[in-house]
């Protein structure tokens, strides 16, 4: 999901600094900002993109 929504800022030629899109949080972000907040991609697939870095984040707790 990272990588689409990497790919989705990266055609909309959205101001996004490389810096920012360099940790998921960043990226989410400037997702959120440039591509759900414009109303271009469905509040729901930026729900879905939060919950999935939130599990991500919680397996990479339990994996330590």
């Amino acid at each position: 999901m990272f990588d689409s929504a990497r790919a989705a800022l990266i055609a909309s030629s959205a101001p996004v600094e490389s810096e920012v899109a360099r940790t998921h949080s960043g990226l989410i972000a400037a997702f959120s900002l440039h591509r759900v907040k414009t109303g271009v991609i469905p509040v729901e697939h930026g729900r879905a993109l939060n919950k999935v870095d939130g599990l991500r984040s919680a397996v990479g707790h339990f994996s330590r």
